[in-house]
């Protein structure tokens, strides 16, 4: 009987940090000529595309006040590809350095973010030649509903 009280417990607290709101940190470097940056994956439980995820990008060393293009990718499990699991959008820098504040932008997602390895992808919103460095948080799901 404990075991099984065990593993109710157990059970349970997995289904609910499935829907956790986490700030996941971040630091990409944003490639030239529209190059996508991708970085590690985390699992997105959820089949409710309107179950959010959302990004703040707290600094770029691009210039205060500036503008990178986010989206997520979903693996799909049959080629081993990520797919584009959301649209892409345009974020400002947020934050004035040092505050310790997030901004967050909350998106919706696709088919391809239901139920698997998820990623936030990044690029330039402009062509440029140059490389710079982005910093921010990050969540596949935050299970905050869009109505």
């Amino acid at each position: 009987m404990v075991g099984l009280i065990g593993f109710s417990i157990v059970a349970s607290t997995q289904f609910v940090s499935a829907y956790e709101d986490n700030d996941i940190g971040f630091s990409y470097t944003i490639r030239p000529k529209y190059g996508n940056t991708n970085g590690d994956s985390r699992h997105r439980s959820t089949t409710n595309n309107n179950n959010m995820w959302k990004v703040s990008l707290d600094r770029s060393d691009e210039g205060k006040g500036t503008i990178t293009t986010f989206w997520l990718e979903g693996l799909n499990w049959y080629t081993g590809d990520y797919w584009q699991a959301s649209s892409t959008h345009d974020v400002h820098q947020h934050d004035p350095i040092g505050s310790g504040i997030y901004y967050y932008d909350y998106y919706t997602a696709n088919n391809n973010g239901d139920d698997t390895e998820a990623r936030l992808s990044a690029e330039n919103n402009n062509y440029s030649t140059g490389y710079y460095n982005i910093y921010g948080h990050w969540d596949e799901e935050t299970g905050v509903i869009k109505r």
